[in-house]
């Protein structure tokens, strides 16, 4: 996930950060030396429904993490499964000598 979340990161940034580079033909009117400052970028940070889609992304994962966490923890009680030597947890069964009789008790 933090992986996911430094792409997502990644993304917005590039994405914003191309906006910098376009100018704003709605200044063209303006003095050459006044209409170089204005970028996309300029309007896009003003833009206030913007900055909160940018930040509802990049904080997206925070979210599923969470659900992610308590999904794992969900399997906790059986993590013996994968965390146990299975050989040596056979060996030990094997010897009992088990028959299909005892299983049930």
């Amino acid at each position: 996930l933090d992986k996911f979340q430094q792409c997502i990161n990644k993304s917005a940034q590039t994405v914003l950060s191309c906006y910098k580079k376009i100018k704003d033909w709605g200044y063209s009117t303006l003095p050459r030396e006044k209409r170089a400052n204005h970028t996309f970028f300029t309007r896009i940070t003003k833009d206030i429904e913007l900055v909160k889609v940018a930040l509802l992304l990049t904080g997206c994962v925070q979210g599923i993490r969470n659900t992610v966490a308590d999904y794992l923890n969900s399997f906790k009680e059986y993590d013996w499964l994968w965390k146990d030597d299975k050989e040596a947890e056979y060996d030990k069964f094997f010897v009992t000598n088990p028959s299909l009789d005892s299983y049930g008790k």
